[in-house]
């Protein structure tokens, strides 16, 4: 009850997990990358709102890359995300 969740393909190929409350991306996976579901789904919660956060685990560089090209800025860096990995935040505005 607290995430609106979206998916693309049938079966399921991608989906995105998105909290609200938090205006932040909880998860977003496609099973095959560069075929445009991922950016669909972050244009679905792009649609109306003004800003969106997400943290990525540090090491996922090919992430960053996607998250940059669709306007994501990165912002702040926790050396122990949840599962004690370091990760970065990055941030979007319209």
């Amino acid at each position: 009850p607290l995430r609106e969740i979206w998916v693309t393909g049938t079966p399921v190929s991608g989906y995105i997990s998105f909290n609200e409350d938090v205006s932040q991306v909880i998860a977003l996976y496609v099973d095959k990358p560069r075929r445009g579901e991922g950016k669909a789904l972050l244009d679905k919660v792009k649609t109306g709102r003004k800003y969106i956060q997400l943290w990525s685990h540090f090491a996922n560089k090919n992430a960053h890359r996607f998250y940059e090209r669709e306007g994501f800025k990165a912002t702040n860096l926790k050396k122990n995300g949840a599962d004690g990995i370091p990760e970065l935040q990055f941030e979007w505005w319209d």
